[in-house]
């Protein structure tokens, strides 16, 4: 068979597959109670973009992919009253820090789109417009403080390396 009769039957053939609409496409995120973890921000926020999104299609792929992460990599915990999350990357358990760390960071901007702005806001109904600024500049300081000396608070007493490069 010459290679564009070839090409011919390959095209025939896949005139013959009906594509699944979106309403008929199952969703692939795991069953609520087998999801490792839950965030109900999260949730109220792919409602709120599956809604903006006017292609079925699209708004499924965005259901199912958006919360991929939390549904099967990130485990929560508790230990001595302190929240814990450990989150698997790739086929290695906790892989690397900045592995695991880059997968939630889009769910960081949520909970800080959640959370500082009703801060910001009570501060400014408070203490006025102007002070109501320290709280994002609190926030970047963290971010600051975090990424030049507080990720590696806490490993010289639990003897993991102090260095994030594999």
């Amino acid at each position: 068979m010459t290679q564009p009769r070839i090409f011919h039957a390959f095209l025939a053939a896949a005139a013959l597959i009906q594509p699944l609409s979106a309403a008929d496409a199952p969703t692939t995120r795991p069953p609520v109670g087998k999801r490792h973890f839950q965030s109900d921000a999260v949730e109220s926020f792919i409602q709120k973009v599956k809604s903006g999104i006017a292609d079925p299609e699209t708004a499924r792929t965005f259901e199912n992919c958006f919360p991929n992460t939390l549904d099967t990599t990130v485990f929560y915990s508790e230990e001595n009253g302190v929240p814990d999350t450990y989150i698997i990357t790739g086929d290695i358990d906790a892989m690397w820090l900045r592995d695991s760390s880059a997968q939630v960071n889009h769910y960081m901007a949520i909970l800080g789109g959640a959370i500082l702005p009703p801060i910001q806001g009570f501060m400014a109904d408070h203490a006025g417009i102007q002070l109501s600024f320290i709280v994002p500049m609190l926030a970047y300081a963290y971010v600051a403080y975090y990424g030049a000396i507080g990720h590696r608070v806490g490993r010289a007493a639990s003897n993991e390396p102090a260095t994030d490069t594999p």
